[in-house]
């Protein structure tokens, strides 16, 4: 496999370039890309198969085999850190690769060359998924191969294909063989159904909360939903638009601040089979009573509750939100607020239990000091994460100074093989890899009133 040079092309003086130049750096530009990201890919593979060379022996020698990472779990653990990338676009980007060079051997080598990139040579490996017979896929790379050489012209720096013509080559080529009954493939995308939620980190305090599902079952959905807000909308002194309404309403059925017993067929009808008005029906329910462990926890500073300054509050998870919601969220039905004393250091008072589980304080002190798991790298909100001992309980205390949020999936790394992690007398979470690499995370920043001065005081080691 041919791999060109990694050294980065000189840079010039972009204001003593003529335009023609302009151009010809931009496609050299970006031919380097293609193949910086190709050999990033390879990088990852070849990390990937030497864990996986030695993978079942360290799960059968290991004295708890639920804490040997798989491979991918170790090639995550190496590179999401480092090169600021999520778990999910490491794996992404793996999948990738095995697919091009499996399907299409010379759509790969064309990326490692820098004359194609990713995005359009996965056009064909995303076109193989719905092939029926295994065995037709690398016929059908056969004809995209033949089709790449007659289409290229070897003599340009870059491939002279878009993705779109790319992309509508393979859908045509893969309709030659049997396609994967529809009844599968809807199976397949059914089995993938989620809800995903989108917290803007902009600071405008506004999230995005979606949902998949069948297409008939999200416009049953979509429908009855737009039915009960154009009901609400009716109701005297209501300022909402019908898209406002839209919204507060699913999140309030979700929440189970609304109740709605009139059927889509009485909404549509505007009437109930008694007769009656189908607002009567629509009940707002005050919601009460409190919550084993928090939900959402906003850190801000007390002169925003008190309204003499107007700092911004942080939600679990990092996420800024605007004062004026800090202040709705705090006074808001069923909020509750809770008041974590420091020292004259500017430390949080200590507590402690002599049992395993943290009690509900202590979970409160954790979570609002760390608002994110304290995996390097990790943005996952602490309030759903599990707190584990820095050192193992009964020898060290279920205490805040000996207890760290980390999710599941950074729990489990944190426990296999090789990783030893500490933390710092300056509250940075230290990690260091089974391979060497070391990773740091920072200490959550916490609100300060205006003109104050940070002072953390955070032991390094457990009591």
């Amino acid at each position: 496999m041919t791999v060109v040079p990694l050294t980065a092309p000189a840079q010039p003086d972009l204001a003593a370039v003529d335009e023609p130049g302009l151009v010809a750096l931009g496609v050299q530009a970006q031919v380097h890309a293609n193949a910086h990201r190709a050999h990033l890919l390879a990088v990852f593979a070849e990390m990937r198969d030497r864990a996986a060379a030695d993978h079942q022996a360290r799960r059968a020698n290991a004295t708890q085999p639920h804490f040997v990472l798989t491979p991918l779990e170790e090639v995550t653990l190496e590179f999401g850190t480092l090169l600021g990338l999520g778990d999910h676009a490491v794996e992404s980007a793996l999948h990738a690769h095995d697919n091009l060079r499996a399907i299409c051997p010379a759509a790969w080598e064309q990326c490692v060359r820098g004359r194609l990139d990713l995005e359009r040579a996965s056009a064909i490996s995303e076109a193989a998924r719905t092939i029926a017979d295994p065995d037709d896929v690398a016929a059908y790379g056969a004809l995209m191969t033949s089709y790449l050489a007659a289409h290229d012209d070897p003599d340009a720096p870059l491939v002279p294909l878009t993705r779109t013509q790319i992309s509508r080559a393979a859908s045509y080529r893969k309709l030659k063989f049997d396609q994967v009954p529809t009844s599968e493939r809807f199976a397949e995308a059914f089995a993938e159904r989620r809800v995903h939620v989108d917290l803007d980190r902009g600071g405008t305090g506004i999230g995005r909360l979606s949902c998949s599902t069948t297409c008939t079952d999200a416009m049953l959905a979509d429908h009855r939903l737009t039915l009960i807000a154009r009901k609400r909308c009716e109701y005297d002194g209501e300022e909402r638009t019908l898209d406002q309404m839209r919204a507060d309403s699913m999140v309030d059925l979700v929440l189970g601040r609304l109740q709605v017993g009139a059927l889509t067929s009485e909404l549509e009808d505007d009437v109930t089979a008694d007769g009656r008005d189908p607002a009567a029906t629509i009940t707002e329910v005050p919601l009460v009573g409190g919550w084993a462990r928090p939900v959402i926890n906003v850190t801000v500073p007390v002169t925003t509750l008190m309204g003499t300054e107007d700092e911004p509050g942080l939600l679990s998870g990092d996420i800024p939100v605007p004062p004026n919601l800090v202040r709705e969220i705090a006074t808001g039905d069923g909020a509750t607020w809770h008041r974590l004393l420091t020292d004259p250091a500017g430390g949080l008072v200590e507590l402690s239990t002599t049992s395993y589980q943290p009690t509900a304080p202590i979970v409160r002190e954790v979570t609002a000091r760390d608002r994110t798991c304290v995996w390097p790298g990790c943005c996952r909100p602490s309030v759903t994460c599990e707190c584990d001992h820095r050192r193992e309980h009964p020898h060290g205390r279920t205490c805040p100074h000996n207890l760290d949020p980390l999710c599941k999936r950074h729990h489990k790394a944190k426990h296999s093989e090789g990783v030893q992690v500490r933390r710092l007398a300056d509250g940075r979470y230290e990690v260091r890899t089974a391979r060497g690499t070391i990773l740091r995370s920072h200490p959550s920043e916490q609100p300060q009133p205006r003109g104050a001065v940070a002072v953390r005081s955070e032991p390094g080691t457990a009591a």
